[in-house]
């Protein structure tokens, strides 16, 4: 069992299933460009934070193109399918879960602030958080500073939190504020990423409601 007041969130790929929309628009850019696409297993396993060391890794050349016009590209393929995107599985009734047992919730997401409200809002999960935390561009460069920030003005213990995510960054900001941490295996890393990173590694979030008191 894990402890756990507070809950903090992340979004992408651990509430909302967006890998393959993330990849999807991803292999827009690259053909566009007659550049190698990309499969699955190739984006589970290079796939990270800051977002700018994946886009070199795929060969993108910032002296020809930079990064931030990049960015703005990515950002117009995946709003045009990510209402598509679902919800994982066991997302409503976990958060309704951990709401009735009186957790704080908290998104903590390295997606820009006003996007994430407006798929928060569309999924009808806006309510259940006591806070939502995105970044203030697009860059995706990291959200360490934006789980910092709520501990600072709310005065938390970091060994009151519970973070739970699907990328080695969650593994890196869950260090950093010195949190405990559930790594979700559906996500936006592979499996033996994520191994590497915590002992406590779910399949399914329905897991959540027994593991976490």
């Amino acid at each position: 069992m894990i402890a756990g007041k507070v809950i903090f969130w992340d979004w992408n790929g651990t509430l909302l299933d967006d890998v393959d929309i993330c990849i999807d628009s991803m292999n827009a850019m690259l053909s566009r460009r007659n550049m190698k696409t990309i499969d699955f297993r190739f984006y589970t396993e290079v796939f990270g934070f800051p977002v700018i060391d994946y886009y070199m890794e795929l060969g993108f050349d910032f002296s020809v193109e930079s990064f931030e016009d990049l960015s703005v590209e990515f950002i117009a393929e995946y709003n045009s399918r990510v209402e598509h995107a679902r919800l994982h599985n066991s997302v409503i009734e976990v958060l309704e879960n951990f709401k009735n047992r009186k957790f704080k919730q908290v998104i903590v997401s390295a997606m820009e602030q006003q996007m994430l409200i407006k798929l928060l809002e569309k999924h009808s999960l806006y309510n259940y958080f006591d806070d939502v935390r995105g970044l203030e561009n697009i860059y995706a460069g990291g959200k360490v500073h934006l789980a910092q920030a709520y501990i600072d003005e709310h005065k938390i213990n970091p060994k009151d939190i519970l973070l739970i995510g699907d990328t080695v960054h969650d593994a890196e900001v869950a260090k950093e504020i010195g949190s405990e941490l559930v790594l979700f295996t559906n996500g936006h890393h592979s499996v033996v990423r994520l191994k590497a990173h915590s002992n406590f590694i779910i399949q399914d979030l329905f897991e959540l409601i027994n593991l976490v008191n």
